[in-house]
């Protein structure tokens, strides 16, 4: 029988993107401290449905659009430990997102490069 990652069954890293416009300048700034304050006020926690430990920390945010904050994510479940890094990116009434998920830490320098891409097309 093959060994399953935490991930995907193959063991590979799982890369999703994405943006979508706001009605307003206004909600994009609102949304992401929004999701800053989460970050912060759920730094650890256990999912209380399924048994999950979490554990969240803001990181150094790259230079991009209006605003960009970073974070990285560690989840346990059931023995398996995944790791995510992601990066939201604030630009007019628009925010983008590159989320990078794997069973080893993600290198922060290779989101950097997908966030990077993501601004440049976001316009």
């Amino acid at each position: 029988m093959a060994a399953t990652s935490s991930v995907s069954a193959d063991g590979t890293a799982v890369v999703v993107g994405g943006v979508a416009e706001l009605k307003s300048v206004a909600k994009t700034k609102a949304y992401l401290a929004g999701y800053k304050k989460y970050v912060k006020a759920c730094a650890s926690y256990a999912d209380p449905t399924t048994g999950a430990t979490i554990t969240m920390k803001l990181t150094a945010a790259p230079k991009l659009g209006q605003a960009a904050p970073a974070f990285v994510q560690e989840t346990t479940i059931m023995g398996y430990t995944s790791h995510s890094s992601t990066v939201l990116i604030r630009d007019g009434k628009r925010i983008g997102n590159v989320v990078a998920i794997d069973d080893a830490p993600v290198v922060a320098a290779s989101v950097m490069k997908l966030a990077k891409v993501t601004a440049k097309k976001m316009k």
